[in-house]
C-alpha cells in the first residue's frame, strides 16, 4: 500500500518507490543500500518513510532497535557516528563507545571492535568486565596478530620507551619501539606508523649513549655530534630522517610530518641562510629529496603550512626558522616575518583563544605564597608549551622595535610586556618567560599577573623561584642591584655581593657535571 513505501521527490530517481515492511530490520538493512547506491548519487541526504525522513544514521538505528542482536547493524551503527557523536535508538541513546560495547557482547571476537574500543581513552566495561585501552588492543592482537593498525596503537599506548607490555599466549614482550616497527613492518605503506618510529628516535631515553629502551632492534648514535639513533626495521637500519623521509614519501599532504621534518634540518642550516621557497636550493643548505623535490628546512616548514594553513605549529616553528636569518619568507604572493609568523601561530589556534581565561590562577598564587614549587600541580600539554613559547618569541622579536610598536593578536594590540605576560601565565614555571618580563618593566614600572603587581626584581625572585640553579640569572641579578638594595627569593634575603658570588660559583662548577666530566678531589 502507500503507506509502505518508501518515496522520494526526485522524478528521475530509479528506486523512487521501494515496497517495505516498516517492522522488518532486512528491509530498514536494504533501504540503506538503497541510500548508499541510489540516494547519495543525487546528493540526497534522507528518504521518506510514512512522510519522516530517514538518514542513513537512522536507517542503521531502526535495524538495532528491532533486532537487537543483529551484529552487523551495530557495526553499521558505529561506522555512521564519530567521535563524540551519539543515536537515538528507540527510546535509549547510545554513545558511539557504547554502540562497540554491544557489537563485543554480541560477538567478543570481533577484531575490530576491540581495535576500535582500544582507540577509546578510557576504561569500559564489556561483558561485566573493564577493559582500559591496552587490554583492548592486547585482546583484539590475540585475535590478529597482522593487524597493524592494532600495532601502532598499542605502542602509542606506552607513554615511556622503558616501558613494556605482553603480548599472544606466548607472552612475549614488547616495548614502544618493538610495537611501531611491528606496525610498518606488516604494512610498509603505513605513513603515520614511519611518522611515529621517527619521532619516537628523537626520545631522551633512546637518543643517549645510557639507552634505557629494552628494544633490541635501536642502535644509540654513535658520537657525540650525532643527534639520531637508528631502528633497524626489516632487515636495515633507519633513521629519524629516514623515517620521516618514508612518511612523506607515502602521505605529502600531512602538515605535521612536513613541519617535523623542517624542525630536524632546522639545526643544520647555517644562521646566514636565506633559503626561500623557489626551487632553487643553494650548495651550502642542509636539504632533503621528497619524490624527486629539494625541500630544506624552510621549504619544509612552509610545506606544513601549505597543506593547512591552520596548522598553528606550522606557522611557530617557521618564526623560529626565520630568526635565524632574519628574513622575511614568502607563501604565494604574501611576505611574513618572524613576527607575523608568531602572530600567525597563536590566532590560528582556536583553542588557545581561551587559555588565558583558564590558566589556573592558583598555580601561580601557590607558587609565590610558598616560596617553593615543589608542590604545585602543574600539568603541561605540549600545545601549551609551545604557546608559552609563541608568545615569549613573539615578545624577543618586539624588542628591537620602537617602545610603541604592538602585535595585534586576535584583534587585540599586544605589546612586548604583554606578549611576556601572556608566556607567564601559560607556563608559570618558565623562568626565561618571567626573566623578560622583568627586563622589559623600566624603573617604577609593574605588570599584573593573574591580578598581582609585579616590579621588575619580583619578576626575577619568581624566575629563580622557579630555577634557582641558573648561574647566569644571579649574575645578572648581582649586576643590576645598587649597593645595600636587597634580593629576597624564597623568603631568603641576598645582597649584591652575595648574588654576585652565587652566580660565579654555579656558572664556574656546574650542579650537574657532564659525563665524562672528571672529579676534582
Amino acid at each position: 500500500s502507500k503507506d509502505d513505501t518508501v518515496t522520494s521527490n526526485e522524478s528521475n530517481f530509479v528506486t523512487s518507490i521501494v515496497p517495505i515492511d516498516v517492522s522488518s530490520s532486512t528491509a530498514w538493512s536494504d533501504l540503506d543500500n538503497v541510500l548508499t547506491s541510489g540516494a547519495r548519487a543525487f546528493d540526497k541526504e534522507a528518504i521518506s518513510v510514512r512522510g519522516r525522513p530517514y538518514s542513513q544514521k537512522d536507517c542503521y538505528a531502526k535495524v538495532v532497535e528491532i533486532n537487537p542482536s543483529r551484529e552487523d547493524g551495530w557495526v553499521a551503527v558505529v561506522s555512521s557516528l564519530v567521535h563524540g557523536e551519539s543515536v537515538e535508538v528507540g527510546s535509549h541513546t547510545f554513545t558511539r563507545t557504547e554502540c562497540i560495547v554491544k557489537v563485543l557482547e554480541i560477538n567478543p571476537r570481533h577484531v575490530e571492535g576491540w581495535y576500535r574500543l582500544g582507540e577509546v581513552s578510557a576504561t569500559v566495561v564489556v561483558g561485566g568486565v573493564s577493559h582500559g585501552p591496552q587490554q583492548c588492543i592486547q585482546k583484539g592482537l590475540a585475535l590478529d596478530p597482522f593487524h597493524a593498525n592494532m600495532w601502532l596503537l598499542l605502542g602509542l599506548t606506552l607513554t615511556r620507551p622503558q616501558d613494556t607490555v605482553i603480548v599472544g599466549r606466548r607472552g612475549i614482550s614488547y616495548s614502544k619501539m618493538d610495537c611501531l616497527v611491528e606496525a610498518v613492518e606488516l604494512d610498509p605503506k603505513l605513513a603515520v606508523g614511519w611518522y611515529c618510529v621517527g619521532v619516537s628516535l628523537f626520545d631522551p631515553h633512546i637518543n643517549n649513549n645510557n639507552n634505557t629502551s629494552p628494544s633490541a632492534r635501536i642502535s644509540p648514535s654513535s658520537s657525540n655530534h650525532d643527534t639520531s639513533s637508528s631502528v633497524v626495521i626489516s632487515g636495515s637500519y633507519y633513521t629519524a630522517k629516514d623515517c620521516y623521509l618514508r612518511s612523506l614519501e607515502l602521505e605529502a599532504h600531512h602538515p605535521m610530518i612536513w613541519c617535523k621534518m623542517g624542525c630536524l634540518l632546522t639545526d643544520d642550516e647555517p644562521l646566514s641562510g636565506s633559503a626561500t621557497d623557489s626551487s632553487s636550493t643553494p650548495s651550502n643548505i642542509v636539504s632533503i629529496v621528497v619524490n624527486g623535490n629539494h625541500f630544506t628546512a624552510r621549504q619544509c616548514l612552509l610545506k606544513s603550512i601549505q597543506v593547512d594553513p591552520l596548522y598553528s605549529n606550522g606557522w611557530y616553528y617557521l618564526g623560529n626558522e626565520l630568526c635565524k636569518g632574519r628574513h622575511a619568507s614568502s607563501i604565494g604572493s604574501m611576505s611574513f616575518s618572524a613576527w607575523e609568523c608568531y602572530i600567525l601561530s597563536l590566532e590560528v589556534d582556536i583553542e588557545h583563544r581561551d587559555a588565558l581565561q583558564t590558566i589556573a590562577t592558583q598555580n601561580i598564587q601557590v607558587l609565590l605564597t610558598s616560596g617553593t614549587n615543589n608542590n604545585v600541580p602543574l600539568t603541561r600539554s605540549g600545545n601549551d608549551v609551545i604557546r608559552g613559547d609563541t608568545w615569549l618569541r613573539l615578545g624577543h622579536s618586539l624588542l628591537n622595535r620602537e617602545e610603541a610598536f604592538a602585535a595585534v593578536v586576535y584583534g587585540k594590540r599586544h605589546t612586548k610586556k604583554e606578549c611576556f605576560v601572556n608566556a607567564t601565565l601559560i607556563n608559570p614555571m618558565r623562568l626565561d618567560a618571567w626573566w623578560a618580563l622583568g627586563k622589559v618593566l623600566r624603573s617604577g614600572e609593574q605588570a599584573i599577573v593573574q591580578g598581582m603587581p609585579f616590579n621588575s626584581y619580583m619578576c626575577f625572585s619568581t624566575a629563580l623561584t622557579t630555577e634557582p640553579h641558573r648561574g647566569d640569572a644571579w649574575l645578572d641579578v648581582g649586576q643590576m642591584m645598587q649597593n645595600g638594595q636587597p634580593f629576597i627569593v624564597n623568603g631568603t634575603m641576598y645582597t649584591k655581593e652575595q648574588c654576585l658570588k652565587i652566580g660565579n660559583d654555579l656558572s664556574v662548577k656546574p650542579l650537574v657535571p657532564k659525563a665524562g666530566t672528571p672529579i676534582n678531589k
